[in-house]
């Protein structure tokens, strides 16, 4: 008999020891298991221990949170060391995703990244995957916990069918603590969670650093249950038809039927607005000739650091994700296949071929399934590319894009051309920075390698920029350009090297990003000279080329010089904001009433 066997018999034989063991062990997992998934991400055991004794409202919550859904699996399952096995397995891979996540890009793991989930290699290549030696031991922990509970032989006794309905109610407890706002309200109060809506890195790492991992997600289910989309009251045709101009069909001056490229430029910004940098001339020289030779505007972006599909889905609509609920990955919305309003359908109905590039994963973000209800003839993604690639820091860069753009352009077509580009060059992590490295005595070692690759990557960019528009004022074709970055790059140790550059930080200034309109051929026009809310672009660019507008774009318009910002805590408690809100649901959730260009 093996001296396993002998140990487990004894314990078996003496049923005091057994059933003390058996409490013990069943009591103790959900504070192990707490312990380990946070001990991984903050790879600290002072400031582990910090949570411990300064947290203790958060950690009792924490421990019941876990030891509702440990109960509900034991119940179901039958198997104490399979509902270890699952909810320890899957809390402990959760806390290595925020680890890596935050690391490369400074934003916090939250359900909405459950989305990016489909293909694994994809979230990879945003990060620099390190496994030390605290994420094996934790690992180890758990494995040993499990076995232990396996040795025991720990199972549920009552009927399956009771067990079942037992654990089943468990589930529903659970869900109404943390989808009920009455309920969850009071608990978070109660315990000291942090449950305000959170819409920027800052203000998220806020949140994160009271609540930690498990409350955080928590809080975030929370979160999500509450700012779901609901229909606004009263919504009817009637309703939407009431909030629209009175014009009985699209207007339009000297329409020319240009082609149009739309650029979403990934983390680009200017960031010779932080005084000090020593930055080259040469990094945004032909931005510069650009806004010389168009026009350059002030643009509020909807996310900063992360997201680029919030910006991406303002500029796609025309209307604000602060309309859906500040959704963050909007995509996630319309894999239905269902046909949406957008900017791309409005002119694919004006006769022009629509295509999009992305030089990424067609999968991610649920790209693939949400454009073909965006009005695109041709999606461009990684593998769908007929140029030759070239890379940097493991992206296409942004030269293989714009080469991907000429090619499109080029090919043989009655019909004009719209162009909507989103790039990747300059995604993160910016590393592979010994090379450029930019000196600055306010930043660390780490710092300064890591703005000087992310410039580095800027001014490459700008070379692009330089040869598409080279390129372009060779077509005898009308063209207008349209180029924006998506959100300023999130770079050092939560957020703080932008605290060193800059001398002070609002809650907006850091959503600011410079806008170009460029045309290969002579146009007067004038610009909003205020800063606008990115959604509005698309209607900036169809004013600017003479795009008949029906009612919806006839409001916007006006709507942008009445309520210029609708973003975050801007622009709310009027007419406007009321209007905005209830197109958003509309054009996205509801019967698209507002659409009505041949009404």
């Amino acid at each position: 008999m093996s001296l396993v066997q002998r140990i487990y018999n004894r314990i078996k034989a003496d049923r005091n020891l057994d059933r003390t063991l058996t409490i013990l062990t069943v009591a103790i997992f959900p504070l192990m298991l707490i312990l380990v998934v946070e001990n991984t991400h903050l790879q600290s055991l002072p400031a582990l221990l910090r949570f411990m004794v300064g947290s203790v409202g958060v950690l009792i919550y924490d421990y019941f949170f876990v030891a509702i859904i440990f109960a509900a699996l034991s119940l179901i399952l039958r198997q104490i060391w399979l509902a270890m096995f699952i909810e320890g397995g899957v809390l402990y891979v959760l806390s290595l995703v925020e680890y890596f996540k935050f690391d490369a890009n400074g934003t916090h793991f939250t359900l909405a990244d459950l989305v990016m989930a489909g293909k694994v290699s994809d979230i990879a290549r945003f990060t620099k995957i390190d496994i030390n030696y605290v994420m094996v031991l934790n690992l180890a922990i758990l494995i040993i916990y499990v076995l232990w509970a396996a040795f025991l032989r720990i199972r549920i006794t009552i009927p399956p069918i009771k067990s079942c309905a037992l654990g089943a109610s468990a589930i529903v407890f659970l869900a109404a603590i943390i989808s009920v706002p009455t309920l969850y309200t009071n608990i978070y109060k109660l315990c000291g969670i942090d449950y305000q809506p959170s819409y920027n890195p800052y203000s998220s790492d806020e949140v994160f650093q009271k609540n930690m991992q498990i409350a955080f997600l928590s809080q975030n289910m929370s979160e999500r249950i509450t700012q779901k989309l609901d229909k606004p009251q009263n919504y009817s045709q009637e309703a939407i038809q009431a909030l629209l101009p009175t014009q009985s069909k699209p207007q339009s001056g000297d329409f020319q039927s240009p082609d149009v490229v739309l650029i979403m430029s990934e983390a680009y910004t200017d960031f010779r607005r932080f005084g000090g940098l020593p930055i080259s001339k040469d990094t945004y020289a032909n931005f510069d000739r650009i806004s010389r030779e168009g026009y350059k505007g002030k643009a509020l972006v909807p996310t900063f650091g992360g997201y680029t599909c919030k910006t991406e889905f303002e500029l796609l609509f025309g209307l604000p994700v602060k309309g859906i609920g500040n959704e963050n990955i909007p995509h996630q919305l319309f894999t239905d296949g269902n046909p949406r309003p957008t900017f791309a359908s409005y002119l694919q109905e004006q006769g022009y071929a629509t295509s999009f590039i992305h030089p990424f994963s067609a999968s991610f973000y649920n790209r693939d399934k949400a454009y073909r209800s965006y009005g695109f003839d041709n999606l461009y993604f990684e593998d769908d590319f007929t140029v030759n690639q070239t890379r940097l820091g493991g992206y296409i860069d942004d030269s293989t894009l714009v080469r991907q753009i000429r090619t499109t352009l080029e090919q043989k077509s009655d019909k004009p051309n719209f162009i909507y580009a989103v790039s990747m060059q300059n995604h993160g992590p910016y590393t592979d920075t010994t090379k450029y490295t930019v000196k600055d005595n306010r930043l660390t070692a780490e710092e300064q390698a890591e703005v000087g690759r992310y410039l580095y990557g800027i001014s490459q960019t700008d070379k692009a920029l330089d040869e598409l528009t080279s390129y372009l004022k060779t077509r005898s074709k009308p063209t207008v350009l349209m180029f924006i970055g998506d959100h300023y790059p999130y770079l050092g140790k939560q957020g703080a090297l932008y605290k060193k550059l800059a001398k002070s930080i609002n809650g907006y200034s850091l959503y600011q990003q410079p806008y170009l309109l460029w045309s290969n051929y002579s146009h007067n026009y004038a610009l909003p000279q205020e800063r606008v809310s990115a959604f509005y672009l698309p209607h900036i660019l169809g004013d600017y080329i003479n795009l008949p507008k029906d009612r919806f774009m006839t409001d916007m318009q006006r709507m942008m010089k009445t309520t210029p910002q609708y973003s975050f805590d801007l622009g709310e408690n009027n007419a406007d904001a009321v209007a905005l809100q209830e197109y958003s649901y509309d054009r996205t959730q509801g019967k698209a009433y507002s659409d009505d260009i041949n009404k």
